[in-house]
């Protein structure tokens, strides 16, 4: 996200296969108490500086040739 953060775009799709972080980042929870709660946080304060976010779940098996990328 960082690395869209210094795009000058006015959409972007993030995609990821952590089906549980993609929920955080789509709910708005104000009494959120988990491990990753400054994480979350952070990048939905990102996500709030691109006009258009739009956050997609794909399996990981769907993916292959990113997930064999994330592993070089």
């Amino acid at each position: 996200m960082l690395f869209a953060w210094d795009l000058p775009v006015e959409s972007m799709e993030f995609q990821g296969n952590a089906q549980l972080v993609l929920v955080a980042l789509k709910l708005h929870v104000a009494d959120d108490t988990s491990p990753l709660e400054h994480v979350v946080n952070d990048a939905r304060h990102l996500m709030c500086t691109i006009p258009q976010t739009k956050l997609t779940y794909n399996r990981k098996e769907a993916n292959k040739v990113a997930h064999r990328l994330t592993r070089l």
